[in-house]
């Protein structure tokens, strides 16, 4: 049943019943086939049908509100500037998976991170007044894809702030490079060697915990192996020198 879901991903409990009925004389019942579906997922064996509908659906974004269209050439002059947000789904047991939301400075690095039981625009709002209080310069402004959590309450957010909100083309990752890469390191790095209690509470504290170590202790390779903070600090003494 596996191998025939896997080559028809769309196909369900009815369909599946059909086909091993007729094709391999199996004549368990529909309800069966259907539960055994549910456990395949829950196993992360097989993705749910709705998964591969909403992949497919794609909304264009209306800029009638504060939000902006990214374009070609924008980049980031000084820290706080085009400040790079994104969120990813993390599962850390079969019945257990948190949102990961992320906002990175491209010019320092400094990277500020926070998890989430749900990604909706409302989230992302208390997000980015956390990224607003985290970070140790002004955000002066933010670069998204086009991700339904970073419309409404999280548009309006940045409008009251005042912070310009510019959103990238459909399908164009590669500008939002530094986060997808931050990305890979909190995936790798944190969550896949997380031994901790699946709580919200107790994955914040250490994920706090790595996010410290990330700005602080870790050498990036961009910034010549310095940690984000050396870099920000350095960046800040020739600033104030060249005054």
């Amino acid at each position: 049943m596996l191998a025939i879901r896997r080559a028809n991903i769309l196909y369900g409990k009815y369909k599946i019943h059909a086909i091993l009925k007729r094709d391999a004389r199996i004549t368990a019942s529909v309800s069966t086939i259907g539960r055994i579906i549910v456990s395949l997922i829950k196993r992360n064996k097989i993705r749910p049908a709705s998964f591969y509908y909403r992949n497919k659906i794609v909304r264009p974004r209306k800029f009638n509100k504060h939000a902006q269209r990214w374009k070609i050439g924008m980049k980031a002059s000084v820290p706080g500037e085009l400040v790079q947000f994104d969120h990813m789904t993390v599962r850390l047991s079969a019945d257990y998976r948190v949102k990961h939301f992320q906002a990175i400075d491209p010019i320092t690095k400094i990277a500020v991170k926070q998890a989430y039981t749900r990604a909706t625009s409302n989230i992302a709002a208390q997000f980015l007044d956390f990224v607003h209080k985290s970070l140790p310069f002004p955000l002066k402004s933010v670069q998204i894809d086009g991700g339904s959590e970073f419309m409404g309450d999280f548009e309006q957010a940045c409008q009251v702030a005042g912070i310009p909100l510019y959103v990238l083309p459909p399908k164009s990752p590669e500008y939002n490079g530094v986060v997808e890469r931050t990305n890979g390191s909190s995936k790798y790095e944190f969550y896949a060697s997380y031994l901790g209690e699946l709580t919200l509470p107790d994955i914040r504290e250490k994920l706090a915990q790595y996010t410290r170590k990330y700005n602080y202790f870790r050498p990036h390779q961009t910034l010549r192996y310095l940690t984000p903070m050396e870099y920000y600090q350095n960046q800040r003494g020739l600033q104030s020198h060249m005054l």
